[in-house]
């Protein structure tokens, strides 16, 4: 009796054990198919917000799918959206179903059979997500659980492109899952009350987890982290916006674009971290003045846009000029008082104006600003156009010239009054853009100032007119200009020397000529540039000499060997002959009595000739000459035709 009620309590325990063992089972098997479930749903909502958010935050996407290769403005965009949130590989399919790109490989290294997926082209072809939960714990590269969720790619404009499979990191989620789950399994045996309690806090703080990573997710996607501003591309969907609904209203929209005044140079003398400090102070300046912070995008660098809706010409004005001047209020930044500046374009779109057309339009304005001298407002008009276009065509066609050494030298003649011999030549730089198209000096010198170029195209001079003079031997000198801007970098002297090293040219055989506008704000070193100049020999002579200034002090301060008078002199000859004689006259006067020698250019008529000489006019210069000749032709007259002037 006894062992059968032992046998009956082994068998009643092992059917116990084996209904609690089923239920143990059977509560595994529920809670991993719930688990499972969740997760399938919770990644592919992500996925699939993920996908959408990617497609309109990366340009042109469907290049990609098409097998274009990423640029740089996508690769940027790419690599922010896959460090953002819990998405950490994905792939780009075409309509064929060949994969295209992969964010972690370079896909040209697959074997052919390897860049087509079954998966994606049944994707494709249904229009149907395809999701799978997947195992991770044997592969070094993948979380312990993740997802794979295939799905169908659409542009922003609703176009299929594709297919792209987005890999989810769903460890931290499964595990928290799973472990609430696995308790409530044992709490469910016990207390069916307490049954969703941990579990349901679990599957809610991950939520709000990850909405919170989607919310940092879009804030990244839209506004640039540095300023707080909206970025290229969330801008761009502003103004697109604002231009559609001004359709319906027909009302003007403003742009002012902002491009900051000498950015560089603060990058470059203060650190990147005072330039931040510059361009949050931009921003901030800009947001007090637009209507809302959707209203301001950073185009990239040091250039902003601030757009208007509904505005007029005069509001329009009144807001850049606002810009324009508080940009500019100095700021402290890391113990440094600074002055910014900004060169500002406005335009007022009417209707009918794209928006690119509105925004190209302000920046032509912006462009007219800083090459008119930075820190103010230019707004746009139609001969504004033409002026920039030009401009810009002249600045492609230097520094097309600076890179192929494009620049070619003319000489041009140089005689002296008393008999009408050949003194020298004057090297006068020139250039001509792809057409052929020749460019004076007028246009593209400032242009290359302007550019920075100045210096290689001075050194491109200085290279041809020493060897030039070279070849010239006796006492014939030549005559270089010099820019302001080449005494900057303090190297001229230095670079001179070599060239004399270089030819073994007598430096008496140089003269360098300087206009005033070096000397009304010079520094000890441009000072001490031109005392080394005049050491070594050379001749230093004030061009232009009665078109400025024309400071008495400049002639003995940095005593000049000669002076220039200026074409424009012989104007006022043509138009009072007897006022321009006293004026000249006086200049001779003076030029003798500072024992400086005098040249005059400019001379086109025997009139203008004869009275020169007659006054005592040591040199003369012009077409009643000759034209600037090419190098040949100038070592041509150089060698054989010194006295062709010679009565």
């Amino acid at each position: 009796m006894r062992n059968k009620t032992i046998k009956e309590l082994l068998v009643h325990g092992t059917v116990m054990l084996g209904m609690a063992a089923c239920i143990v089972v059977g509560i595994q098997f529920a809670v991993e198919r719930v688990v499972g479930a969740a997760i399938l749903e919770n990644a592919e909502k992500r996925a699939l917000r993920w996908a959408t958010e990617f497609v309109r935050v990366v340009p042109d996407i469907e290049s990609i799918a098409a097998g274009a290769k990423p640029t740089a403005d996508q690769l940027s965009h790419i690599q922010a959206a896959i460090t953002s949130g819990d998405i950490f590989r994905f792939k780009i399919f075409g309509l064929d179903g060949t994969l295209m790109f992969v964010s972690d490989m370079d896909v040209q290294r697959l074997e052919a059979s390897d860049r087509h997926s079954d998966e994606a082209r049944t994707v494709i072809a249904s229009g149907k997500n395809d999701v799978e939960i997947e195992d991770g714990r044997e592969k070094s590269n993948r979380p312990d659980t993740y997802v794979e969720a295939y799905l169908p790619g659409h542009s922003v404009d609703g176009i299929l492109f594709g297919a792209m499979e987005v890999y989810v990191d769903v460890a931290v989620m499964a595990d928290s899952l799973r472990t609430g789950f696995g308790r409530l399994g044992l709490i469910l045996v016990m207390v069916s009350a307490a049954a969703f309690l941990g579990p349901s806090a679990v599957v809610i703080s991950r939520t709000q987890q990850l909405r919170a990573r989607d919310r940092a997710m879009l804030q990244m996607s839209r506004f640039d982290p540095l300023t707080g501003v909206l970025n290229r591309g969330a801008f761009a969907e502003t103004l697109s916006r604002l231009f559609n609904e001004r359709e319906k209203t027909g009302t003007g929209i403003g742009l002012i674009f902002i491009d900051l005044d000498r950015f560089k140079e603060v990058n470059d003398t203060h650190g990147h971290d005072v330039g931040d400090q510059v361009l949050r102070h931009t921003a901030q300046v800009l947001l007090s003045v637009a209507p809302g912070s959707d209203y301001v995008g950073r185009m990239g660098g040091d250039e902003f846009v601030v757009v208007l809706p509904s505005v007029d010409a005069a509001s329009l004005r009144s807001v850049g000029r606002r810009i324009v001047a508080d940009v500019a209020r100095p700021i402290e930044v890391c113990g440094r008082r600074l002055w910014p500046g900004a060169s500002v374009g406005a335009h007022l779109s009417m209707p009918s104006e794209p928006e690119d057309t509105a925004l190209q339009c302000a920046d032509i304005a912006a462009y007219r600003a800083k090459a008119a001298g930075r820190g103010r407002l230019v707004e746009y008009t139609v001969a504004l156009d033409r002026q920039v276009s030009r401009q810009r065509h002249v600045e492609n066609s230097v520094r097309r010239a600076v890179e192929t050494s494009g620049f070619f030298v003319e000489y041009q003649p140089i005689v002296h009054a008393a008999d009408l011999r050949l003194a020298g030549f004057e090297a006068l730089i020139r250039m001509k853009d792809a057409a052929g198209e020749l460019i004076p000096p007028s246009e593209f010198v400032p242009l290359a100032e302007h550019c920075g170029l100045i210096d290689a195209i001075g050194d491109q001079v200085l290279t041809d007119a020493t060897s030039a003079a070279c070849e010239w031997g006796g006492d014939l000198f030549v005559s270089v200009n010099l820019s302001p801007l080449q005494f900057k970098t303090g190297k001229l002297v230095d670079r001179i020397n070599c060239y004399l090293a270089g030819t073994g040219l007598d430096p008496s055989m140089i003269e360098m000529e300087v206009t005033e506008s070096l000397l009304l704000d010079t520094t000890d070193e441009v000072n001490e540039q031109i005392a080394d100049l005049t050491s070594l020999g050379i001749t230093l002579t004030l061009d232009d000499f009665g078109t400025g200034y024309s400071s008495l002090g400049y002639l003995w301060k940095y005593r000049f060997n000669k002076i220039k008078i200026d074409r424009s002199f012989l104007l006022g000859f043509d138009f009072d002959p007897d006022r321009y004689r006293e004026v000249v006259s006086t200049v001779l006067l003076l030029a003798r009595q500072l024992n400086l020698s005098v040249t005059a250019e400019g001379i086109e008529t025997e009139a203008h000739r004869d009275l020169l000489v007659e006054l005592g006019c040591d040199m003369l210069q012009g077409f009643l000459f000759s034209r600037p000749l090419g190098r040949e032709e100038a070592r041509a007259l150089a060698t054989s035709g010194r006295d062709r002037w010679v009565a």
